[in-house]
């Protein structure tokens, strides 16, 4: 570039080279740079941000009645199986009232039918209490974390009207209820 611009070749050799930079230099502004949008594409853009954020609000509008009952879970998870025994049937005894569920077929009875080689004896299984296709009408299983980090499930009773179908279908099959006389008894 720095030659004698009279001689032919040097003059052309630069005119090529300042051309060739200038068009890299306009490449490179229109890659880091796009184009200012038009008035109608900035308008459309700002209309679908628009139409996003009434779909969001809409979605959430649509699961707050579902919140709110996870909200009302977590508030009041229902009464574990030994606290309904207690508050409910308590002239009944503990076994009693956990094999009236087993053979009513309330809750899944698998005792003794997983062998455990570590511990060399017959183990309950896995789904052990859980409930059946009959008992989910009234109790679900509610998961926690053990001190190891192992995820364990309970069945806990469905508060509100299934507590209260649940302990008419047991009185039905014929254990006698005592009917407590408030919510501070099932704690």
């Amino acid at each position: 570039m720095n030659g004698d611009p009279r001689k032919d070749e040097i003059a052309a050799a630069q005119t090529y080279f300042a051309v060739k930079t200038r068009e890299a230099e306009i490449t490179a502004m229109k890659t880091a740079s796009p184009a200012m949008p038009t008035f109608a594409q900035a308008l459309r853009g700002w209309a679908d941000e628009v139409e996003a954020r009434e779909a969001a609000e809409a979605r959430v509008a649509e699961l707050a009645p579902r919140a709110e009952i996870a909200d009302r879970y977590e508030e009041n998870p229902g009464p574990t199986l030994t606290q309904l025994h207690k508050a409910y049937f308590p002239t009944v005894r503990t076994r009693d009232f956990f094999e009236h569920l087993y053979q009513r077929r309330y809750l899944i009875d698998q005792r003794g039918t997983r062998w455990s080689e570590t511990r060399q004896e017959w183990r309950d299984g896995h789904e052990h209490g859980h409930p059946t296709a009959k008992g989910k009408r009234f109790f679900y299983l509610a998961s926690r974390l053990d001190p190891n980090g192992v995820r364990r499930y309970q069945a806990r009773v469905i508060p509100g009207d299934a507590e209260h179908q649940l302990v008419a279908a047991l009185h039905r099959d014929g254990l006698t209820p005592r009917v407590p006389s408030g919510p501070a008894e099932l704690t």
